[in-house]
């Protein structure tokens, strides 16, 4: 189908560097601050890298002036979906899909995650119609919502 389910969650493995979490913290207000021009930063605990994708020439400008530590991960992604993009998917997903009961951002793959008690071939197809293949996954949560 083409859409990306998830079924388990990553485990998560420490803390980030003093480095990278000063860089996650400095980036958090610098993307919140300018919505348009970044996406989320995430710190990928798995990775031990932080995240960092810029929307916009802008983005990148701001992002250039920032002070990088010494030691810290990073990979950077231009062209990402800004902040306001994922925020509106992510609305427009809870609209259009009356099974998602949970969204959250994936910054790491610059897409949002939305969560569902069941998962069949109709709500994939209907993410695809809706979405593309790439920019919204599916997460599977049979227990977690108990409405």
């Amino acid at each position: 189908n083409g859409v990306n389910v998830i079924f388990i969650e990553e485990p998560v493995n420490g803390p980030p560097s003093a480095a990278n979490a000063a860089l996650n913290s400095a980036m958090r207000t610098l993307s919140e601050e300018n919505p348009d021009d970044f996406g989320y930063p995430d710190y990928n605990t798995q990775d031990k890298v932080l995240y960092v994708n810029l929307a916009t020439p802008r983005g990148e400008e701001l992002y250039a002036g920032l002070k990088i530590p010494e030691g810290a991960r990073v990979v950077v992604r231009k062209g990402a979906h800004s902040i306001t993009e994922l925020d509106a998917i992510t609305r427009k997903a809870y609209d259009v899909i009356p099974e998602f009961y949970e969204g959250s951002i994936d910054g790491k793959n610059d897409r949002v995650v939305m969560t569902s008690p069941s998962v069949s071939r109709d709500l994939l197809r209907r993410v695809k119609e809706h979405f593309g293949p790439d920019l919204v996954a599916v997460r599977w949560q049979p227990f977690g919502h108990t409405n």
